[in-house]
């Protein structure tokens, strides 16, 4: 009787000190209401921008140990000096939240475009909290101005050139002629123009060559919004003025976000 109370009184100890110490035995599970570490990820951390157009920044996090914590991190942002707006602002690890800004155009009235490069600088902050836990990342926005958007009617027929076949060939991206988008033109280059579209599910950007015959392709790119931080499809059309018209072929998109 005395070697089975004493084995007891072992056994309670044991558990007792597995308890107050965080230990172990089969059967116990994590405490999930530890803080558990996240880094923040923001995409792009400087770009160029054009006073009244979307910038869209891509959020993410992962975790950095621990267990998985049940709780989403949420995301914040500001920026003086333009609207900021946070689209799918609750996420965990492999998603993403799109964080737009566009910079307020009557600050570019009172500049005198044409000088240095850029003309002004915003400075946003991006934040990411869970619990007691928040994480800050800085994105410079280096406004150009002097440019008027004069592209928007050549984007929407280069678009055009892919959306009817992409309705016919691949109806399971949801995209036809129908569909609607909201547009932004990111800051212009020579040679070669870009245009971005946006629609529930999709990030469209469309680039074409500026160049004669055979040498004026065209191409788009897609991203899924929310579930994607590049471009996962490509599609060009090598020539588009040749006759008679080549349909799209699948290319390899790139491997950095436009903006």
């Amino acid at each position: 009787m005395r070697t089975n109370l004493f084995a007891l009184n072992a056994i309670l100890f044991v558990c007792a000190a597995s308890l107050l110490f965080g230990g172990c035995s089969a059967g116990s599970t994590p405490n999930n209401n530890l803080p558990a570490g996240f880094a923040l990820s923001v995409t792009p951390e400087v770009m160029n921008a054009l006073p009244g157009e979307r910038c869209v920044l891509l959020t993410t996090v992962r975790e950095t140990g621990g267990p998985p914590y049940p709780s989403p991190v949420e995301i914040g942002a500001s920026c003086p000096g333009a609207e900021v707006a946070v689209e799918n602002p609750s996420i965990v690890p492999g998603e993403v939240a799109e964080i737009t800004i566009i910079p307020n155009a009557h600050a570019a009235s009172q500049l005198d475009p044409g000088g240095p490069e850029p003309d002004y600088i915003l400075s946003a902050l991006v934040t990411a909290t869970r619990g007691s836990t928040t994480r800050a990342a800085g994105v410079q926005l280096n406004i150009i101005t002097g440019f008027d958007d004069q592209l928007a009617p050549t984007a929407t027929e280069m678009r055009g050139m892919f959306t009817g076949w992409l309705a016919e060939n691949h109806p399971e991206l949801g995209i036809t002629p129908q569909t609607q988008w909201m547009a932004t033109m990111p800051s212009p280059v020579l040679v070669v123009e870009h245009y971005l579209y946006f629609n529930d599910e999709w990030e469209m950007h469309v680039m074409w060559h500026m160049m004669i015959p055979p040498y004026d392709w065209v191409r788009v790119e897609l991203r899924r919004r929310f579930e994607e931080t590049t471009y996962s499809l490509a599609y060009e059309i090598s020539s588009r003025t040749a006759q008679p018209p080549l349909e799209p072929v699948p290319i390899d998109p790139m491997n950095t976000l436009w903006r």
